[in-house]
């Protein structure tokens, strides 16, 4: 995850993403960067994260849990 996210925001120092961290406010991404995170994800994984779940992702943790429950339905 981690890495997804610093691939659109490289200067982040990745010390502050803890499950907490608001992946707008907190970390400054907008709508193109969560979609540039989504696709490097779905590289790196195989999962897709549909456009329309995107929108609801607000933390790094919401972030994890997506891909985790996607991991376990789709296993």
């Amino acid at each position: 995850m981690r890495e997804a996210i610093l691939e659109v925001a490289p200067d982040l120092d990745v010390e502050v993403l803890e499950p907490a961290t608001d992946l707008r406010s907190e970390i400054g991404l907008d709508s193109i960067d969560l979609l540039n995170i989504a696709a490097a994800i779905q590289e790196r994984t195989g999962f897709e994260i549909p456009e329309a779940a995107i929108s609801g992702l607000e933390t790094v943790g919401d972030l994890i849990g997506f891909v985790a429950a996607r991991s376990k339905t789709e296993a």
